[in-house]
């Protein structure tokens, strides 16, 4: 068993977060709305105010939701099919880009980005999303972009 650190956050900080694992059994089924979401984990760290991971499996053609921004990072890992990963710079506009990724694309969004997916291939996309929210960052840590990458070939694009 691990020590827990000591608890130093202030009198009014936010309680730490229940923690829980869920273990499941593949195969990995679609649902009748389309969106399926297998829980991994969710709870806090000690450097963590939040962390959750989960696999999702989006049927053919259709999106988990309406573009959203969190307050939470996250970082998608796409596992099997085809997604085209949304992403709108303006909340108020209709204005978006888009990206087709597959198995082994590799997807950042900082906190606030709007976005959204869609299964665009024949087959359902499954992917694995890991989420975090931390009290505070490092002011002299360089600030990630939201960015894609692809395996296929080794590039990053940042803010698409």
């Amino acid at each position: 068993m691990t020590a827990r650190p000591p608890d130093n956050r202030a009198p009014d900080a936010d309680p730490i977060w229940p923690c829980w694992i869920r273990e499941f059994d593949e195969p990995l089924e679609e649902s009748a709305r389309g969106w399926n979401i297998y829980r991994i984990f969710n709870g806090s760290t000690p450097a963590m105010k939040k962390l959750g991971s989960h696999v999702s499996v989006l049927s053919a053609g259709t999106t988990p939701h309406a573009p959203h921004a969190h307050v939470e990072e996250e970082l998608i890992i796409m596992l099997s099919g085809e997604a085209e990963i949304v992403r709108l710079d303006d909340p108020d506009s209709d204005e978006s880009s888009s990206v087709t990724i597959g198995p082994g694309a590799f997807v950042y969004h900082s906190a606030y980005q709007c976005h959204t997916m869609r299964a665009v291939g024949p087959d359902p996309a499954t992917y694995l999303i890991f989420k975090w929210q931390n009290e505070s960052r490092a002011s002299d840590a360089a600030e990630l972009e939201s960015s894609i990458l692809r395996f296929d070939d080794d590039s990053a694009t940042g803010g698409t």
